[in-house]
């Protein structure tokens, strides 16, 4: 990938130094996108990336954006398109709190890359992404719908999830690259899916992954959309993907009851939770001063471990699975938090709050029953997975509600219209 380089030519010299010098500045030309400045040694940031033009392995023009003037000159070449791929990089793997790093966009043979870590204003991309006339091409838009919405105030309408649309076709591998190869013929790397997209600035290898995954959305949809129409599923496809667009914005991760939700939890006594709580508490502390998940820091399974044995000194620490690092580092810290929980008085312990469950309704459990059978039917004659047909929730809903008639049908939050149009009158039937 071609780069326009802003790094000045060594001067001259055998001095080990100056070799040094050169060959760092080698390295960086290679290896990132410019930047105006190269920061310094005592932790000073960098400036901002001159913005990339050039062209990318999927043969797309390319531009990098990093202000809100840059933004709204870019999308001009892209505004007559009827079409836009869209993705989305995130950086959870790597940080304390998953954010939006990238926006990429792709459009007549030009591909748009916004730094989303920049502090630039998302108004020139708000209203195109807001009109239903104008298709936005995603691969399992849930998660990026939800971080745009929560990072940068952006809706999308007119949506075309690939995901969901070869779902609605019976595919079984979702992932983009199973389907790129099944569909396209073309070999897909996923290489950089977990790689840390808040990192600046971006090596050109992560660039091109970044392009390639918008180059191949709107091929794909296209083959996707004209097996859809030619097995009469278009109307499904597009019920499904109008009701993914009211997706509700990505949690921020401030939820008080969270420690409770740890795999191994739930099998905690009280007093175990009363010393889990500051530890998952000291957990965030850190992560967060580190910028780093909270995995990283100490495992799920060493937090609920110490919680259940609740350790006085550091052998105990080590003994319960803190790696020697962490024990050295912060074995004190770690012993408080447990002190402070094994010192709550059993008023104050945390309770898990279990909803009663109904009372059995044979009833009811007759016409799911019915209804479980009637759907595993239906998923054979449509060659569908259960869940893609008509999830299980949907189903406990109807036969709860019990309706009687079709107009009913269309009450049940959930039952699409296709749903109805399609095999409504045997739902109907399996709850009689």
């Amino acid at each position: 990938m071609p780069l326009s380089r802003d790094i000045p030519a060594p001067v001259k010299t055998t001095t080990a130094r100056a070799r040094r010098s050169r060959r760092a500045a080698s390295a960086n030309a290679r290896s990132s996108i410019p930047f105006n400045d190269s920061g310094d040694r005592r932790g000073r940031p960098p400036l901002r990336p001159r913005p990339y033009c050039g062209e990318t392995s999927a043969n797309m023009t390319t531009e990098w954006v990093a202000t809100t003037e840059e933004l709204r000159r870019a999308l001009e070449p892209l505004q007559a398109a009827p079409r836009w791929a869209m993705d989305t990089e995130a950086a959870g793997f790597h940080r304390y709190r998953d954010r939006l790093c990238l926006v990429q966009l792709a459009a007549g043979g030009r591909a748009v890359l916004v730094d989303a870590l920049a502090p630039l204003d998302w108004t020139p991309l708000a209203e195109p992404l807001a009109d239903p006339a104008r298709e936005i091409i995603l691969h399992g838009a849930d998660y990026d719908l939800r971080l745009l919405r929560r990072d940068a105030g952006l809706r999308v309408r007119g949506l075309f999830d690939t995901q969901v649309a070869a779902m609605l076709l019976g595919e079984r591998e979702l992932g983009l690259q199973a389907l790129v190869g099944k569909y396209l013929g073309r070999t897909l790397t996923k290489k950089f899916q977990r790689a840390d997209w808040a990192h600046r600035p971006l090596p050109p290898a992560m660039l091109a992954y970044a392009v390639e995954d918008v180059a191949v959305l709107e091929p794909l949809r296209d083959r996707l959309a004209t097996e859809l129409r030619a097995r009469g599923r278009w109307a499904w496809a597009e019920e499904e993907f109008r009701a993914r667009e009211e997706v509700e914005p990505a949690r921020d991760g401030t939820d008080p009851d969270a420690y409770l939700r740890l795999k191994g939890a739930g099998a905690l006594a009280p007093a175990a939770l009363a010393i889990l709580r500051p530890l998952y508490a000291w957990r965030e502390r850190v992560a967060a001063a580190r910028d780093q998940p909270p995995f990283r820091v100490l495992a799920n399974d060493v937090l609920v471990r110490l919680s259940v044995t609740a350790p006085r000194d550091v052998a105990g620490l080590r003994a319960a699975g803190v790696p020697a690092a962490v024990a050295q580092e912060h074995g004190d810290e770690l012993l408080a938090a447990i002190a402070e929980g094994r010192a709550t008085p059993p008023s104050q312990w945390p309770r898990r709050f279990r909803p009663e469950r109904p009372p059995r309704d044979p009833a009811l459990e007759t016409r799911l029953e019915r209804l479980l059978a009637v759907r595993q039917e239906l998923a054979q004659a449509y060659g569908l997975d259960l869940t893609a047909l008509l999830p299980r929730n949907v189903l406990v809903e109807l036969a709860r509600r019990a309706p009687k008639e079709r107009a009913s049908l269309a009450e049940v939050p959930g039952l699409r219209r296709w749903h109805i149009d399609t095999f409504g009158d045997r739902l109907l039937e399996a709850i009689e």
